[in-house]
């Protein structure tokens, strides 16, 4: 398959290693030529040159503000399209997006490859088996620091301390607003509150947040990019007879009731896998031509993120936009 990224970053640039090795080949849309001091080989410029080429998929990866704009470029050549969570910055872009999505009936695919990982995936199989009221509630946990995450630049000047660019780490951390709904389903109302921050931006940088699952279950989150002493990234689901963890650093998952057990997946679970498997499933519903049909299901963790926007100014639960 042919595939074009906008976005030659960290995401970018990673999504077109996973598809080489795949067998793909692999153009970047670029605007400008003249910002670069060497051709990149099979780099493509314009939209011009692009209609040349036969692609079976966009994936958009630059920020999140101007992924709307890269995508209505593209809806007329292609109807496959991947998006880099978040799918984009604000409701009103959200709105537009679902009228492009079912005018133009676009293939659309979401970043959010941690429903790929398979320990996780394991985790979801196991707690089906119990009834809601038996899971008491889940608590998520990541903990980083945003400066260090590309140490040979200024964070201040990263799209993820830029309010215009849809930074902030409610967008930019979405990843455990996803994996709480994956694993317990969609939300029915949210409370959020921000936490203070030493960082110079625009943002909010830690916030705490309260999910009530339509099922009633409920999770809690503590997602914070200003975390400077200590970096964790776990989950724990709390029911009646036991806990199960999940922490990113290992490859088990842990099960707990009288005695620990560590529980090892079939798979392999690091960071490269699990785009591994995102990837590939992308490239297999493309081939069998299955479509998500359902804007409101695969939109809901963007709903989800701008309502905990809105519980920050109302500083109370909100209802799921």
């Amino acid at each position: 398959m042919n595939i074009c990224i906008v976005g030659k970053g960290s995401i970018g640039s990673r999504h077109a290693s996973i598809y080489k090795k795949l067998g793909c080949k692999v153009y970047f849309l670029r605007r400008k030529r003249k910002f670069l001091r060497n051709k990149i080989k099979n780099e493509i410029y314009n939209i011009k040159d692009l209609s040349k080429k036969k692609i079976d998929l966009y994936c958009i990866c630059n920020p999140t503000s101007l992924h709307l704009n890269v995508l209505k470029k593209f809806i007329h050549l292609g109807k496959n399209i991947f998006i880099e969570k978040p799918l984009v910055s604000n409701l009103k872009q959200l709105i537009r997006l679902k009228k492009y999505f079912y005018k133009f009936k676009i293939n659309l695919f979401n970043g959010y490859m941690f429903r790929f990982d398979p320990r996780i995936k394991d985790i979801k199989k196991t707690i089906s088996k119990y009834k809601n009221n038996e899971i008491r509630y889940a608590n998520f946990v990541w903990q980083t620091y945003l400066p260090s995450w590309h140490p040979w630049e200024d964070y201040r000047t990263s799209y993820a301390s830029k309010k215009s660019l849809g930074g902030g780490v409610l967008l930019t951390c979405s990843h455990e607003i996803d994996i709480a709904i994956f694993l317990f389903g969609e939300v029915d109302k949210v409370f959020c509150v921000k936490t203070d921050s030493s960082l110079d931006n625009d943002v909010e940088n830690s916030v705490i947040i309260i999910l009530k699952h339509k099922n009633g279950i409920v999770s809690n989150l503590t997602i914070d990019f200003s975390s400077k002493h200590e970096r964790k990234r776990k989950f724990e689901i709390i029911l009646k007879n036991k806990i199960i963890k999940w922490d990113f650093n290992s490859k088990y998952y842990e099960s707990n009731t009288k005695t620990k057990k560590r529980i090892n997946t079939r798979k392999s679970s690091n960071i490269d896998k699990i785009y591994l498997y995102q990837n590939l499933d992308i490239l297999n519903k493309i081939r069998k031509g299955v479509r998500e049909k359902n804007f409101g299901k695969m939109s809901h963790t963007e709903k989800v993120i701008f309502t905990a926007k809105k519980s920050l100014i109302k500083k109370k639960f909100t209802r799921t936009i």
